[in-house]
């Protein structure tokens, strides 16, 4: 029994050379209590804090600031999963265009990093001060580490607009035709997990990002921090991700598209209209490109998360 047992699974990994083993609730549970814990390592390293910045660090808004700090590490360490898994299903992809995948990548990183550079530009034009020792050292290993989880979305993303690239090229093969299908249902799967994941991790920051300015008013209410900062904040990020999102997904229908012709070709002279048409919808349907509402309501609301984000941080700041 036991030796059936281990065939079983040998088979079963064979069958699966990309997929990674998936820690239990318990596990996951205590991976994130970990990397929260580890977040609170990082603001509270030069603990005990002077007398001068216990106005700002004993204040309620100070410590919800913390503990969505802290979420979101935990938030970053469980999102790995889902991304390392991605990207090993997504690595083949990339194969002969690493340098093309490189570059957009790079060139989407430092979109990202500049939205994150303009929120810094600002707040010292501003003028308003953190009564908090080491803050910004402290909030760069945040965004450092945060933004290499981001980055590693955003790589997911770009090999899966490589392999899309790679199924166009190839869909005049009869011989490419099935890998063609079997590829490009396992793109669009990827492409909607990474969509949800970087919108969380986006949403996220956003959201601490709005409680640090809560904090910051908490201590001093004259600080010139306005609320459309956060707005404005999210808002980026919103455009940015969904002009990331939007070509890919539109190469996407473009190459299903093509698929489908490809296959189900032209009308033949004894086959009615009807039934011509029926073989379009339906194999149309097996590609996904006749999406439901509920996935198009799912990629909408991961964009939206960090506009959404900063609308709802608006209800409860000053």
């Amino acid at each position: 029994m036991t030796q059936r047992r281990e065939q079983h699974r040998e088979q079963h990994r064979e069958q699966q050379p990309n997929a990674i083993t998936v820690p239990g609730p318990a596990a996951v549970l205590l991976i994130a209590l970990l990397a929260a814990a580890a977040g609170a390592g990082v603001l509270y390293v030069d603990w005990p804090f002077p007398k001068n910045d216990r106005g700002f660090t004993t204040t309620g808004p100070y410590f919800l600031w913390i503990s969505l700090l802290c979420a979101g590490a935990a938030l970053w360490a469980i999102a790995l999963f889902p991304l390392v898994a991605s990207l090993r299903a997504l690595w083949r992809f990339g194969e002969n265009r690493w340098r093309r995948v490189a570059v957009s990548t790079s060139a989407i990183a430092v979109m990202w990093f500049a939205v994150s550079a303009a929120s810094v530009l600002i707040r010292r034009s501003l003028g308003y001060k953190i009564s908090f020792d080491y803050v910004n050292e402290k909030l760069a290993v945040f965004n450092s580490v945060g933004g290499a989880v981001a980055i590693c979305a955003l790589l997911g993303m770009v090999l899966v607009h490589a392999g899309l690239m790679g199924i166009r090229l190839h869909v005049p093969s009869e011989a490419a035709r099935d890998r063609s299908i079997e590829d490009l249902l396992l793109l669009r799967e990827h492409l909607q997990r990474l969509l949800v994941v970087e919108g969380a991790i986006i949403g996220a920051a956003v959201l601490s990002y709005a409680a640090l300015r809560n904090a910051v008013l908490a201590d001093s209410p004259k600080q010139p921090f306005p609320r459309e900062l956060v707005l404005i904040y999210g808002a980026a990020f919103s455009i940015a991700l969904a002009l990331v999102w939007a070509p890919i997904y539109a190469l996407s229908v473009s190459v299903g598209e093509r698929v489908r012709d490809s296959i189900v070709g032209a009308r033949g002279e004894e086959e009615a209209w009807p039934d011509w048409h029926r073989r379009r919808i339906d194999f149309a349907d097996v590609l996904g490109l006749n999406r439901s509402a509920s996935e198009r309501f799912r990629s909408a609301l991961a964009i939206l998360t960090p506009l959404g984000s900063a609308l709802i941080s608006l209800l409860f700041n000053h």
